[in-house]
Formats: C-alpha cells, structure tokens, sequence
C-alpha cells in the first residue's frame, strides 16, 4: 500500500495554490488499488462521477499499440517504407537549417514513424525550421482533412533531418495511423475498437463522446492553440474556460481521427490500457501481445548519440523512447524521481501516465489545463514511488 497522503499532498498543493482547477490521480501496485482521489478548486463545480478527458498525446500510445498488434499478426512490419501505403513520401527531401535542401538518404520506414525519427516535426518545436513552417500555415487546425488527405498534405514538406538521424516529436502517429487505415482497409476509430478499446473494455474511450454523456466531459482552461504549447516555465493560471469548438471541435463530430490526439478517456478506461503493458493481457486474461512482443517493443531504440531527448526547450534527461512512449534508462540522470524501465507519456491538457513492470504499478494523474509547464506528472509519480514504503 502506499501512503495516501503524500499522494494527496501533490494534489492539494496543486489546487490550493490555484494552479489546477481540480486534480484526479489513481495509482495501483502489484494489481490492486493503492490510492486514488480527486480534489477541486474552490469555486469549482464538483466533477461529475468518472470525468471524461481530452488526453491529447496520450492517444498516441494506444495507437502505437494497434500498430504493433497488427506487426505482431503479420500485417505491418517495422522496416515497411511510408511510401508503399502513401506515395506522397517517395524520394522526400530533407531542408537543412540554412534552407538548402537534398535527397533523403533512404525511406521513412514504419519504424522511424513509431520512434519520431522520420524526419517530420511539430509547430510548437521552437527552433526548428520545418516545424515553424507547420506552425506558419497552421497545419495542425487542419481537423477535417481524412487521415490520408492530412499525410499528404504533411509529405508535401520537407524533412527537418534524415530519417533515423534524429529525435523529434512529431506528427509521425498521424502518418502512422494513416497507413494503418490503408493497409487493413478500415477507419481509425473501428481499428482501435477491435484492437484495443472492445479487449480492454475502455467503453468510456474515443474520437467523440455520445451527447447524453457530454455532461461528464470537464471543461478546459489555458491555451487554445497547440502551435503554442512550448512553455519555458510556468506560466500564471488563466481559468476562462476555453471555446472548444472553435479552438478544436470537442466532440470531434465535425472532425477526422488523428493519430497522435483527439481521444477522450477516463482513468478507469486508461488504467485498463496502462495495466495492459505489464504483461500484455487484457482484464479478461485474453493475450493481446505475447511475452517476448512486449519485450521487443517496449525496449530503447534512440543511440545515445539521439539523447538527451527534446521538445523544444524541454529536455527529458535520462529517458529513452521505444516503440511505444518513454522509458526511463538512467535514473542517475533523471531530474524527477523514478525507476529504470518506467514507461509512459503525457497529454498537452496535462494528463499523464506511467507503468513500472518490476513494481506491477499503474499510475495516472489528470485535469484539463492546455500549455502548463507546472509538473503535475511527474511530481504524482514521484510522490507514488517515495510513497511506497513510507
């Protein structure tokens, strides 16, 4: 069991100082509940029973996990090339930083796309130069677009770096979940239900929520615009509640899936998720990946020569990325405390998750606050591992 009030501490800090509006954490260890809880600002509605939240980049490991479910069956496979399922990325060329451009030096293969290696970038990667041309034409409000539309609409940029040359985090889940709608011939949304959501039993978990349930969606605060989510430090809490359907249409009834965001979820539904990467079983104990795909997948694939890992100005020290999210490889770096082999990853609107296989532990904390720099991730799992023992 952990001690419950280090872990409620982090939250009541957070609410208290008027940083969050309200915090829900859930922690478990070896299979069973340690602790869980949900504290609200003052002069905030009570959240209703099991919130529903926009997890963002937290879509994106759900979708890797799809992938990876359909290589492990025969029908992707890592050194498959983009181009063999998008033509658009055939003999794509690669800008330098003075403008001048050349020839790749080989293909982006499906590989490069689940370790963001391919080459591609995001707006908010401040200082590089393609993803400022992202951010100049804002391709991400691009929400209509079809997932095949929208990847050749990204393969008509050029490449900031060679494929497997760098780290970047990237729009590359999108360009992924666009070659897994081509190559099995279905949407993304039915490709996630019968990989993962229906086995996992997340009914609470999609690209839009059904209108009589829309009232459990929690409303969002701070900045509307993800080209902008590069903060250097915190920034001062803004709590006018942000217009979503102008910003981002939620639900995206109006809008195509994406890869690398637009899920909404609950932390029931992604604990279910989360708990499935300890032994790639599902609830019902039906295998979804077996033992030695799990190792396979889950194992570094960034040289040290790619590391310290980046976005922007942030920096990740200590941390690797494999073929799903982070692990950690060397605590002795890590400026946050955790554990060799924590795996995870976090959402724009502050979500966040993390999975330690040595411990059997599942950890989540969420609320709904766009473009904060405040660590409320980080600081849960670090008070979940100090609370261990305590």
């Amino acid at each position: 069991m952990l001690n419950q009030d280090i872990m409620r501490n982090v939250a009541d800090a957070y609410v208290r100082q008027g940083i969050f509006a309200a915090v829900e954490w859930y922690v478990e260890v070896d299979g069973k509940p340690a602790s869980s809880g949900v504290r609200v600002g003052e002069g905030f509605p009570k959240l209703p029973d099991t919130p529903i939240y926009r997890i963002y980049s937290m879509t994106k490991p759900i979708v890797a996990f799809a992938a990876l479910r359909l290589i492990e069956q025969g029908r992707l496979r890592l050194y498959d090339p983009a181009e063999k399922f998008l033509p658009e990325f055939a003999n794509p060329r690669v800008q330098n930083c003075d403008g001048a451009s050349e020839s790749s030096r080989g293909p982006i293969l499906v590989e490069h796309l689940l370790t963001h290696r391919a080459g591609l970038s995001y707006g908010f990667n401040m200082g590089c130069h393609v993803g400022s041309l992202y951010a100049r034409d804002r391709l991400m409000a691009d929400t209509r677009a079809p997932l095949a539309e929208f990847a050749a609409k990204v393969a008509s940029y050029p490449l900031a770096f060679h494929p497997g040359s760098q780290w970047r985090y990237s729009l590359s889940i999108d360009v992924l979940a666009a070659i897994l709608e081509i190559s099995t011939g279905q949407d993304l949304p039915a490709i996630l239900d019968e990989l993962v959501f229906s086995p996992l039993g997340m009914s609470d978990t999609g690209f839009s929520v059904p209108s009589e349930q829309s009232g459990r969606i929690l409303p969002i605060y701070g900045e509307p615009n993800l080209d902008m989510l590069n903060p250097i430090s915190p920034n001062p809490p803004c709590f006018d509640e942000l217009d979503m359907s102008r910003a981002h249409p939620w639900p995206r009834d109006s809008a195509a899936p994406r890869g690398g965001h637009g899920l909404f979820s609950t932390i029931p539904d992604y604990a279910n998720f989360a708990r499935s990467l300890i032994d790639g079983n599902a609830p019902s104990g039906e295998r979804l990946i077996s033992t030695a795909m799990l190792e396979f997948m889950l194992a570094n694939r960034i040289p040290d020569s790619q590391l310290p890992l980046r976005i922007g100005v942030l920096e990740f020290p200590g941390y690797g990325w494999n073929l799903l999210g982070r692990i950690m490889l060397d605590p002795g770096k890590s400026l946050s405390l955790t554990a060799a082999g924590e795996i995870g990853w976090a959402g724009a609107a502050s979500t966040f998750f993390w999975v330690d296989r040595s411990k059997a532990m599942v950890g989540l904390s969420m609320t709904q606050y766009l473009g904060s720099a405040f660590p409320l991730g980080p600081d849960s799992m670090a008070a979940a591992y100090s609370a261990l023992d305590a």
